[in-house]
């Protein structure tokens, strides 16, 4: 039984009458007849208590006992307070219990044949399909495990049928999607090979060509699906010679994400990096997908599986977007054993013939659930790495490698130290070699290493290969088998049975120990603790608070219950909102059939009473209810508009631009909501202001998204935090006594602008022919030759690991705020806010240049951030130079090419910069620094986008029958990208978006605010006959000649272009004589934009 508490407080509280004592409660579960199901004591803050504010205790889970009872008794009370209770009977008279599940496959069930050691044997099973050299190859094992045995005859038998298979943690579901991966690559062979022989049915001819043939990988981690694409890179992209690629998440580009389908024979994603990819309706480069394995389906009930199951939704239903849109291609579901391995497998339409849930007797691991009896989350924690540590002195620990794992990277690093203390009967000396994290390679020669989100990829590696070569005794050359402390996020970096035994100490992350308490804290989720222990093959020990021992204990133990993250109405605003934002729902039976594609209503139809349904005869009205309510919330947030019919059949539904836009940047509805509601109550005028109230309001940047990145983990982040809010110039309207670093937000908010004034040293500055000079002279990450702190000295005594964290979680974080902030473009009503919107289109182009409004234009080329000296030339005035060194007059420097004009500026500045850096001391090298210099200047330069036309035409015409304002735009772009970032076949992405918006204004009466009237987003199109004079190449341009074929070198011209529209009537009663129309030009990765006037036809 799943209970929800909420616990509101009805007094008025007084600090100093009740101190902290009034918010001490004790949270009881009771029986009919009085047993106590569960307990836990609840914390409620002064805060709270003074607001009277409602807290929501995490959920709770106690089994119902059989006979079944009348009702059970949810009892609150204060611990020090007498008469402050409140106890709620709930009644359990009507509840239906769902069926019983039927029985899990056990190793007594299994044929006699497959009894036998020799048939478990590698070679021996493949070699009936010629697969035994591959084996070798991929399988790093000679034995397979009895559920790998059984599943070989079902995956290369019945090639046309889909199978799930529900293994334990560590029963090897990785060697069983190799194995369907080699069965995809059989087929495919053997189709080619009878390409000639057969040309039968016109079926065959719409079949997908053996050559073209693809297979998917679906998991819900992105971790998971990294440590993937890093395993099978070797084996099946060196090993067997075949293409591997990898979706990245929320940021990509979607050509990038086509680009990488289109090429790959096998593509790895995770839900959140395939549904961009869905939701925008690029879906063609899916059509020759054949297969899909969906991994970890077990994780569709944690918050990261939701994007996995709306893939899973519309991949498996009609239209279909593989197999060439014939039928759904062939599928693997691979999970830990359900409850629910029925509903699921009918969801994924897999037969009953081809489910395999295996139950205990496959079961290697077993977990161990150890009690907690102490207060506070810290004195949990130090409890559990006190007794950690007294197993790990035991002989049947210290014979194996063990993994431990603890909640940050503080905790990992000190925790390491004192096992090699405790563990160990020598002091380590030597390093390891190539191990870039200098304490991980003194600890790794006394076996011992820790992990965390900053440990490079390089280390990862060698950290694991410890385990297959140990350390050893420097004295006694007796093996030293590996000790690893790993941070909670970081056991997604981990493979499955890797270590011996697993320790979890508290599962639980623990609040930052200052006068602040991080919001973010809490207990580990299911999943986390799921993939945490299975990275053992034996045991694992889990160290929880005592009120959640018994759910847990069944949770990891025995087969999962599964309920879908997505399961009531507001759950389902963002599948159907991109639905119908791509044409797939237009009514209330097409939204139903949306639904009716995801797990939702299959697990409705087994447990009734988990959504409140009183029979299965109600569950059509049920649905149709559920879907009004879908509908009713994505009107209320204005992403669809609905024209209400005589009954649900004649409802339409049609999207709006800030539908479609939430759709295709995967902007959850709940955040519209939440913006709302911020913007109400707040006027903001700043660019600095837009974002602070963006990133306190979208659900895209706490750590139910984007992990840890966002989260506040130790004291020495909270420190970092607090100093880098006091390096801000007054420009970035950063006011540390306003910071509520309490808030998870407040994170994300620092890091963009400590990266917009260039805090954090950039790539760009490793880079370069002094590559290994500026490696060891760059010794700390907040050591920027450009940085717009008032105090650069300030940053530097940060500690170097944690500022290195940061600068590790700003790199996280950028693609998904960028994805956000380009979206949020819409979401503001350009009717009364364009401005707010106009400010976000600026974050963008200021994030991806690191500069802020205020500051010179120069400072966008990452040149001119790397070099002070040369910062220093261009930005001083000088009584010799013949005109300022602004950005527009490099680049028309650059646009004159070689004329004798041109190489005398190039050559007087050149002067300077030698001149300057002798000064400073360069002598040696400055001839050589300043070509190094001069050569990106000019390449940087002429790489930023310059407008050079720009003209927009309106008319008034009749559009789906009434007038509209037509506008068409047309414009010129002079930029010369970079060799390496020109792309003959995708030339038209490099200068990626621009906005087009429309604004109307009245002249002379300031009292009218602009409104935005329309807003599109455009892709520069290079032109190959451009030219470099600019003159020519327009003219060139507007007379035809200049288009060729596609193939064509790409020139420094593009174009942009788009029409504008919007319905006559938005401007009906107003003053034609003072209204003004303006349409604009805004890059998203540039600082360079233009606007123009409307000019209307005569006719």
């Amino acid at each position: 039984l799943y209970v929800d508490v909420d616990i509101t407080p009805d007094f008025t509280y007084n600090e100093e009458v009740h101190s902290q004592t009034a918010g001490e409660l004790l949270l009881t579960i009771e029986h009919t007849n009085g047993r106590i199901l569960h307990h836990e004591q609840l914390h409620m803050t002064g805060e709270a208590l003074r607001g009277g504010e409602t807290l929501s205790a995490p959920t709770i889970v106690v089994p119902i006992i059989e006979p079944k009872p009348t009702h059970y008794f949810v009892r609150c009370q204060s611990l020090y307070w007498l008469g402050a209770e409140c106890s709620v009977a709930v009644c359990l008279m009507n509840v239906r219990l769902p069926d019983i599940a039927p029985p899990l496959l056990e190793m007594q069930q299994r044929p006699s044949a497959l009894e036998d050691e020799t048939a478990r044997d590698v070679f021996a099973t493949l070699q009936p399909y010629g697969l035994e050299a591959s084996a070798d190859k991929l399988f790093p094992f000679t034995e397979f495990f009895p559920a790998q045995r059984d599943l070989v005859t079902p995956i290369m038998a019945y090639p046309s049928e889909n199978i799930f298979a529900a293994l334990p943690p560590g029963g090897g579901k990785t060697a069983i999607a190799e194995l369907f991966i080699l069965q995809f690559l059989l087929e495919g062979a053997l189709l080619e090979t009878n390409m000639g022989a057969s040309e039968e049915t016109s079926m065959a001819e719409k079949a997908v060509p053996a050559a073209k043939r693809k297979i998917l990988y679906l998991t819900a981690h992105e971790a998971c699906a990294m440590r993937r694409f890093q395993d099978w890179r070797l084996k099946f992209g060196e090993g067997l010679k075949q293409r591997v690629e990898k979706l990245e998440p929320f940021g990509e580009e979607t050509t990038l994400k086509a680009e990488k389908v289109y090429q790959a024979t096998i593509i790895i994603a995770s839900g959140s990096g395939l549904a961009p990819l869905l939701r925008q309706g690029a879906v063609d480069c899916l059509l020759s997908v054949t297969h899909i394995i969906a991994d970890c389906v077990h994780l569709i009930r944690a918050p990261e599986g939701r994007w996995m199951e709306e893939c899973l939704a519309r991949l498996l239903s009609k239209p279909y977007l593989v197999n060439n849109g014939q039928k759904p291609a062939r599928l693997l579901a691979l999970s830990y054993p359900l409850i629910s391995c029925t509903e699921v497998s009918r969801w994924m339409k897999i037969p009953a013939a081809r489910q395999y849930n295996y139950g205990n007797s496959y079961r290697q691991l077993h977990v161990r659930l150890e009690a907690l009896e102490q207060g506070g989350a810290r004195s949990r924690y130090e409890a559990a790495t006190v007794s950690a540590l007294k197993e790990l002195q035991k002989v049947r620990y210290a014979s194996t490698p063990n993994v431990v794992f603890v909640p940050s990277a503080r905790e990992a690093e000190e925790l390491a130290k004192r096992i090699v203390l405790r563990c160990r009967d020598f002091v380590p000396e030597a390093v390891c070699e190539d191990v870039e994290d200098q304490n991980i390679a003194l600890l790794l020669s006394a076996g011992v290493a820790y992990m965390h989100r900053g440990t490079s990829l390089l280390d990862e590696l060698i950290i694991i290969g410890h385990i297959e070569k140990p350390a050893r005794h420097p004295e006694t050359e007796a093996v030293l088998p590996l000790v690893l402390v790993c941070t909670f996020e970081s056991a997604w970096r981990l493979p499955a049975a890797l270590f011996g035994t697993a320790f979890v100490c508290a599962a639980e992350r623990l609040g930052v120990a200052s006068k602040f308490v991080n919001a973010s804290g809490g207990d580990c989720s299911v999943s986390e603790l799921l993939q945490m222990t299975s990275r053992a093959l034996n045991e694992a020990v889990v160290y929880c608070r005592a009120a959640r021992r018994w759910v847990w204990g069944r949770l990891l133990n025995d087969p999962l219950p599964l309920e879908s993250y997505l399961r009531y109405p507001n759950d389902f605003c963002d599948a159907v909102n991109a639905a119908v934002a791509q044409g797939r729902a237009s009514d209330m039976p097409g939204v139903l059939r949306i639904l009716q594609s995801h797990y939702f209503l299959y697990h409705l139809r087994t447990n009734l009473q988990f959504y409140g349904v009183p029979s299965k005869e109600d569950i059509p009205a049920y649905a149709s209810e559920f879907a009004r309510s879908v509908i009713a919330s994505l009107q209320q947030a204005g992403c669809v508009v609905v024209t209400e019919g005589d009954g649900d059949e004649t409802v339409t539904v049609r999207p709006t631009t800030r539908g479609i836009a939430l759709s295709n940047h995967g902007i959850t509805v709940g955040t519209i909501e939440a913006i709302e509601e911020a913007k109400s109550g707040i006027r903001v005028s700043t660019v600095a202001g837009v974002w602070r109230l963006i990133v306190s309001s979208c659900v895209e940047l706490t750590p139910e998204y984007v992990g840890d990145a966002a989260r506040i983990t130790d004291d020495a982040e909270m420190q970092a935090l607090q100093t880098i809010a006091r390096a801000f110039p007054k420009g970035y309207d950063v006011q540390y006594v306003d910071l509520d670093f309490s808030r998870g937000w407040t994170k994300v908010q620092m890091l963009i602008l400590a990266h917009c004034a260039r805090m954090f040293v950039h790539d760009s500055y490793m880079a370069g022919h002094e590559e290994e000079e500026r490696r060891m002279a760059v010794t700390h990450p907040f050591a920027s030759p450009s940085t717009a702190a008032i105090d650069p000295q300030l940053l530097l005594n940060i500690p170097s690991t944690v500022a290195e964290r940061l600068r590790e979680d700003l790199y996280v974080l950028l693609p998904s705020v960028l994805n956000v902030v380009r979206g949020a473009c819409v979401i503001f009503d350009g009717r009364t806010q364009w401005k707010q919107a106009r400010y976000l289109m600026r974050l963008s182009s200021q994030i991806e240049r690191r500069t802020w409004g205020f500051e010179d234009p120069l400072l966008q080329l990452p040149c001119v951030q790397d070099s002070r000296t040369l910062l220093e030339v261009l930005t001083t005035t000088t009584t010799t130079a013949k005109a300022s060194w602004s950005l527009e007059r490099l680049q028309e420097l650059c646009a004159q090419h070689e004329t004798p004009a041109a190489e005398g500026a190039w050559n007087e500045l050149s002067h300077m910069l030698l001149t300057s850096l002798q000064r400073h001391g360069n002598v040696s090298r400055a001839v050589e620094e300043t070509e190094f210099l001069l050569s990106r200047l000019r390449v940087e330069a002429a790489a930023i986008p310059r407008v050079i036309s720009l003209s927009a035409t309106g008319t008034v015409e009749e559009v789906d029958g009434a007038h509209a304002f037509l506008v068409r735009v047309e414009g010129h772009i002079a930029c010369t990208l970079p060799p390496s970032s020109s792309s003959s076949e995708h030339c038209g992405d490099s200068l990626g978006p621009w906005w087009m918006p429309c604004v109307v204004r009245h002249e002379g009466r300031p009292n009218l605010p602009e409104r935005l009237m329309a807003l599109s987003v455009v892709t520069p199109e290079n032109l190959p006959g451009g030219t470099g004079n600019e003159e020519d190449s327009v003219d060139c341009v507007n007379s035809g000649a200049a288009l060729k074929a596609s193939s064509a070198k790409p020139s420094s011209f593009w174009r942009i272009s788009g029409t504008l529209s919007f319905p006559l009537h938005d401007v009906d009663g107003e003053d034609l004589e003072t209204l003004k129309m303006t349409v604009a030009v805004i890059a998203a990765r540039y600082i360079a934009d233009a606007e123009v006037d409307v000019v209307f036809t005569a006719e």
